[in-house]
């Protein structure tokens, strides 16, 4: 009877961290789609919109791994600014 008791349980659990996993996808893709939404500026068209700012931002990532770790960035720009070397 016990084992049986064991069975379901674990089974429920595995239930509810398969269902975690897919909530917290569901949560990343939000977050990513809100971030899109953002970065719209053309509101006749926002599917395009938000292709070009998606493209727009891989591509400037991919772009800065080909640089210098000190060329300036936003990364590099706030690290500066927090270590007192920029001044505004």
């Amino acid at each position: 009877m016990r084992g049986n008791y064991v069975n379901k349980l674990c089974k429920l659990l595995s239930k509810l961290k398969d269902l975690s996993l897919l909530i917290m996808g569901m949560l990343l893709l939000h977050r990513c789609i809100q971030k899109l939404k953002k970065k719209i500026r053309n509101k006749a068209r926002v599917e395009a919109a938000m292709v070009e700012a998606f493209l727009v931002e891989e591509v400037t990532n991919n772009l800065s791994l080909y640089f210098k770790s000190t060329a300036p960035s936003k990364e590099t720009r706030y690290l500066a600014m927090m270590m007192g070397h920029l001044h505004f």
